[in-house]
């Protein structure tokens, strides 16, 4: 039966397999023969669910692994080794994997033992978050329950990782394992080596990627030791704050302030992304580069918006999306205090030259109402755009309004209506028809300005008797 499940619901199969592929392999070894064979069969079946390029291709040798673990575990270890992993390792995948490497840790062999830590390594930075923080404890379970001495190359290598310049993941991941490591090691350890931590991520001359490797450390240490991690709190704050002004000017120097503004605003935006890989690279790089965001968002604001305003107005559906995202994220950091310094800028892009510019300030003030309280603040700005001479920016603005009334209410209405009526009245010929669209929509609330209407409305029927325009001003009249 499950083996029949990868013909025929394969994504439902595929996220079960790290609760059945455990269950099937203790069939293997059943005392009917017929129980093992269909258990190898359904093994087989269920392989061809894996979505992982490098793990189909080897799927054969990792389920002959897993039915003769005897003779075949140490062919698999090797094909392992060999694979450069470059696909994200998913749950599934590592339900094949996993059973393997977990008996090879269990081995007599010191090389077999060598061979899966250094297959986990591979794979480290491919897979999920919470895989590698599961990981990262069991390496610390291993070391405290085996001893340090068998594991003679793990310290230097975790260290040798930390200060990689190859990937600033393989870095926070050899952070994260070093830290479980040292804490199977225990307190005498973490004496014994934070002297020189500490010195090291202190020193003014240090590779920026071997002090991001130390930093991530301090991320990590207190996790793992808690309350025992106290003593070095005092001496690893300075390099900390020391670090924080240096890598701001550093960036500044290197980039110059807009262009600085400009990565950061990317940056930041790249963090909603519609691809989860973009998020997660994003996130990771403005944490190390930035320390205070609320700080950071408010100096490159005005970049920011520029480049939010132009992904609204977007023919294209992901950029929309990211700039929506962006936005709501935006306000729900910084709070409604922020409204005051984004108006201002909204305002710029209303009077800006570019059309999709001043609709993109439409499509972004609908976003911000979403995620504000009733603020009638964005009134005068909502106001201003439903004027714009360009028809699609006043369509846009349309949708704001509509916004803006279902988050305030007949206040919207109140505020609005009455500029508008005026601009109508006041600068002839007065515009009929928009008064009778008007009188559709909004209701009673006309009802109060008809001593200025209708004076307006029969000033132009009088001028306009008689002629072919005259019908162009009844249906103000009698609209109902």
């Amino acid at each position: 039966l499950l083996g029949a499940m990868a013909y025929c619901a394969p994504k439902q199969l595929s996220s079960c397999l790290p609760s059945i592929v455990p269950k099937l392999t203790e069939v293997l070894t059943d005392s009917h023969v017929k129980v093992q064979k269909a258990g190898q069969q359904a093994l087989r079946q269920i392989g061809s669910v894996i979505r992982n390029p490098e793990i189909l291709a080897i799927t054969p040798i990792l389920l002959d692994a897993l039915t003769d673990p005897s003779r075949k575990t140490q062919t698999c270890l090797q094909t392992l080794l060999d694979t450069k992993f470059v696909h994200f390792i998913d749950a599934p995948s590592l339900a094949l994997i996993m059973p393997i490497v977990q008996r090879a840790f269990q081995d007599r062999s010191t090389d077999t033992r060598k061979m899966a830590a250094q297959i986990i390594g591979n794979m480290y930075s491919l897979t999920d978050q919470k895989v590698r923080t599961v990981s990262a404890k069991a390496l610390g379970a291993m070391v405290k329950g085996m001893g340090e001495s068998c594991f003679d190359d793990l310290l230097p290598w975790l260290m040798e990782t930390l200060a990689s310049e190859q990937s600033s993941v393989d870095r926070s991941g050899a952070a994260q394992g070093l830290a479980e490591v040292m804490a199977g090691l225990g307190v005498e350890k973490l004496d014994k080596l934070m002297p020189d931590v500490v010195q090291t991520a202190s020193k003014v001359d240090i590779a920026s990627h071997v002090r991001d490797g130390y930093i991530m450390m301090f991320i990590y240490l207190p996790l793992t030791f808690g309350d025992k991690f106290t003593p070095y709190v005092g001496p690893i704050i300075p390099c900390i704050l020391k670090l924080c002004p240096s890598s701001c000017q550093a960036i500044i120097s290197a980039l110059g302030a807009e262009r600085r503004n400009r990565v950061l605003s990317g940056l930041y935006m790249g963090r909603s992304d519609t691809q989860l890989v973009v998020r997660q690279a994003s996130l990771h790089v403005w944490k190390i580069v930035v320390s205070n965001t609320p700080r950071t968002l408010r100096e490159i604001l005005p970049t920011l918006f520029s480049l939010l305003l132009g992904f609204l107005a977007s023919t294209c559906p992901d950029k929309r999306t990211i700039a929506a995202r962006t936005l709501g994220d935006l306000v729900r950091k910084l709070g409604e205090k922020i409204l005051p310094e984004i108006i201002p800028i909204l305002e710029d892009g209303l009077r800006s030259d570019k059309s999709d510019e001043r609709q993109g300030v439409c499509i972004g003030l609908s976003e911000i109402m979403k995620s504000t309280s009733k603020d009638a603040s964005l009134v005068p700005t909502v106001r201003k755009a439903l004027c714009d001479p360009l028809e699609e920016v006043r369509e846009a603005a349309a949708k704001t309004f509509e916004q803006l009334h279902a988050t305030i209410g007949h206040q919207a209405l109140d505020d609005i209506l009455p500029t508008l009526l005026k601009q109508l009245l006041t600068a002839p010929p007065v515009n009929t028809r928009v008064l009778a669209f008007l009188s559709a929509v909004a209701g009673d609330a006309l009802t109060r300005h008809l001593g200025v209407i209708l004076p307006a409305l029969l000033s132009s029927l009088k001028g306009k008797l008689g002629t072919e325009e005259e019908a162009q001003v009844n249906p103000a009249f009698i609209q109902p």
